[in-house]
Order: C-alpha cells, then sequence, then structure tokens
C-alpha cells in the first residue's frame, strides 16, 4: 500500500505539468484588453455608433447584461476587473480611489491584491505584460510591479497612440490592457446616449479597428491572439455611480482564438468574471481570494 501511495505521489507532478502543458498549446499566445471608460450596453443596443466593435461581437461571444460591482464607478470597477474581487475584498471603494479605502483582505508579496497580472506574472515565466491608459487613475488599480509597460497616453496624440500599437505588434505581450477614457468624458460633460456621447463612441470604435487591424497586419499573430472588449460601468443623465441598469449593464466580448463566432455569453456574468476567465483559458490556478467565476459559454466550450 505505502508504494502505492508513493507511485501516485510521484505521478501527481508529472500529471498536472501535462495537463498545463495542454492547456498552454490551446491558449492564446496574446491577449490584449480594450477597454472603454463609461460605454454603457444601452448605447449598443439603442445605436450604430460602433460597426466595427458590432462586427467583432458577431466574430466572438458576447454579452449586453453583464453587471458592474457597486458603487458603479471607475476605480472600484476596474480593480474589479483585475482582481476578480469586489470591493469589499480589495478595498477600491470610490471612483478614483489610488489606494485600497481599507485593508485589502489577501496580499501578495508585492504588498498588493492578487490580479491577472501578477497571476501571469508569476506563472509564465518570460511573460511580457503592458499596461496603458488614458485616465491617470487606471495606474493606481494594477500591481505595476508585475507589469513591463505601464504608459498613460492620449489617443488624441499620435504619437503616443502609435506607441501603444508599436508595443503590440513588435513586442507581441503576452497580456496587454488599453483603456480609453472615453466615451466617459462625454457622458459627464453632455450626457450618457446624447449625440455627442455616441460620436466619442464612434471615435473609440475608430481606436479599436486601428488596433485589431495592426495586429492583422502581423504575419500569424491575429490567429495567436485573443481579444477581450470591456467596459467599467454605464451612465445615466450626466453621471453614474447608482443602482439603475443604464449605470450597471456594460458589453463584454470575447474574440479571437479559441472563441466560437456568434456565441451569446446566457449565463449570469459580472465585471469580476473577466480575470478568472482568462485564468482558465491559459491554464492557471485562480487565487482564492478571487469570486470572480470563470463564464462557461468561454471556457466550457471546446477550443479550436
Amino acid at each position: 500500500m505505502k508504494k502505492l501511495v508513493l507511485f501516485i505521489a510521484l505521478l501527481l507532478p508529472v500529471a498536472v505539468a501535462e495537463a498545463k502543458q495542454k492547456a498552454s498549446k490551446k491558449a492564446p499566445k496574446h491577449i490584449i484588453i480594450v477597454g472603454f471608460d463609461g460605454m454603457s450596453a444601452q448605447s449598443i443596443r439603442e445605436a450604430d455608433a460602433m460597426p466595427f466593435y458590432e462586427s467583432m461581437m458577431k466574430k466572438g461571444a458576447y454579452t449586453l447584461t453583464r453587471r458592474s460591482v457597486l458603487p458603479s464607478s471607475s476605480a472600484c470597477n476596474w480593480a474589479s476587473l483585475y482582481m476578480a474581487a469586489g470591493p469589499e475584498q480589495h478595498g477600491y471603494n470610490k471612483w478614483n480611489s489610488r489606494t485600497p479605502d481599507f485593508p485589502s483582505d489577501t496580499l501578495t508579496r508585492h504588498g498588493f491584491f492578487p490580479d491577472i497580472y501578477f497571476l501571469i506574472k508569476e506563472n509564465m515565466p518570460g511573460a511580457k505584460i503592458g499596461h496603458f491608459y488614458e485616465w491617470d487613475g487606471m495606474h493606481y488599480v494594477v500591481d505595476t510591479l508585475s507589469v513591463d509597460r505601464d504608459f498613460h497616453f492620449d489617443h488624441n496624440n499620435e504619437a503616443q497612440m502609435q506607441s501603444v500599437i508599436d508595443y503590440v505588434v513588435k513586442e507581441k505581450p503576452t497580456m496587454v490592457s488599453i483603456v480609453f477614457d472615453n466615451p466617459d468624458h462625454a457622458g459627464h460633460s453632455i450626457g450618457w446616449m446624447t449625440p455627442e456621447y455616441l460620436a466619442a463612441e464612434t471615435e473609440m470604435d475608430g481606436a479599436l479597428s486601428r488596433i485589431y487591424k495592426a495586429v492583422e497586419q502581423q504575419p500569424g499573430m491575429l490567429e495567436e491572439t485573443l481579444f477581450v472588449l470591456t467596459a467599467d460601468h454605464g451612465g445615466k443623465g450626466k453621471s453614474h455611480g447608482g443602482t439603475s441598469l443604464e449605470e450597471l449593464e456594460t458589453c463584454l466580448v470575447f474574440c479571437g482564438k479559441g472563441i466560437q463566432p456568434g456565441t451569446v455569453i446566457t449565463e449570469t456574468s459580472n465585471v469580476t468574471d473577466v480575470a478568472a476567465t482568462l485564468a482558465v483559458i491559459l491554464g492557471l490556478p485562480r487565487p482564492h481570494a478571487w469570486i470572480g467565476r470563470p463564464l462557461p459559454s468561454i471556457v466550457g466550450r471546446k477550443k479550436k
């Protein structure tokens, strides 16, 4: 009996390693997260402001009922997206929190709540990670010690926008997040669902198209890339942070390697589920502190 137990114990690490190897072969080599601050699901349902975005929805898997955490504000939700947990755990509880408003319930060796960046860096030696953002508050909701390139950019500055695209196509990172601060600005200044708000979405649609087409032009890169299109919250009137569906419901799209075109994500989904789903796609162990759930429509389907 002791010999049998020893034999199983010796085989277990091999089995785990083989399982990870199989997961890595199915996994995309590149994950590109493109975020739009303040983009509501209502705008996709009721307007045609983002034709390229909608073409990626049809080529991938999507939901228009993914919900934000409360409060439906920026720092709380971007932190929750990357950390697969809610404010009650990671502590970012205000729209512009730059440190936890109360202590995080779990800390990594970096002194930060475990996020998807840390998870990749710890488990995938040699992984390249980039983090690009227009709102400077985004710098504080990510474990930057796990990021190779952290850059605050302005999409209206052509040189800066081009530098973001150059990083994607030249460095070919394992994961990169690119978060635009529109259409949130238009929502606050003019109002959600106004012509100006929808015009801001159309402008962002052009930026998304530019990123996608740059990847498409690189030999073999698009076939190994998974795009994740996401947002933090919607809005109502000129504000957000409340509990209306206009503020809570946002879009989520997975498009690229391993995703069956034309898939509608029918299960309940939350902003916390993005990192959890990516962890399963990459074959990485999910931290116990994470409450986000992998989406069955994405990870339960046979991958290409």
